[in-house]
This record gives structure tokens, sequence and C-alpha cells, in this order.
């Protein structure tokens, strides 16, 4: 992300408020599951996915400005990373 968008999110973030925008992560997020499940359900398109994704992206981005989370969570997802890949090395031993 360029310190540009990282701008007009912080930007985002002191126009419409934390908490307005907590709620907006939480609506996109439930419009991301609910395109995820209507292209389960072959009603939906992969199009639409990836703009939800995007969206969610956003927001999650958001989200790591207003709780300070940007190394922190950084952090989780590179353990995070490493669990699932131990995990899937433990699932090919066992076959």
């Amino acid at each position: 992300m360029t310190e540009t968008q990282i701008k007009i999110l912080s930007n985002a973030v002191q126009t419409y408020g934390k908490n307005a925008q907590v709620d907006k992560a939480i609506e996109e997020m439930a419009e991301l599951t609910k395109a995820l499940l209507k292209e389960r359900h072959n009603n939906g398109s992969v199009d639409d996915i990836i703009e939800e994704i995007a969206d969610v992206y956003i927001m999650i981005s958001q989200l790591c400005l207003i709780f300070e989370a940007g190394l922190s969570a950084d952090e989780f997802v590179d353990y995070k990373i490493e669990r699932l890949e131990r995990r899937l090395k433990q699932k090919e031993e066992l076959k």
C-alpha cells in the first residue's frame, strides 16, 4: 500500500470516525460472505467476489490503522502462515 493510500484511509477514519469504520468493515465482510455463498450456489460471479475482497482489504487496512495493528498484525500473519505450513507438512507426512 502506498503512502498516499494510507493517508486516504487515515483521512477516512478521521472523517467518519472509528465506530463508523468498524461498522463498515463488518458490513463489507458480510457482503464478501454473501458473494462467496452466492458463487458456491452458482448464483454469483468471481468478479463480485474480487470486488468484495478489495472492499474487505481496504477496511482491514483501516482496522489496522484504528487499532494500531500494523506490525503486530504482520507478526501474527507470519506466525499463522508458518503454523499452516507445519500443518500441511504433517498432513503430507501422514499420506
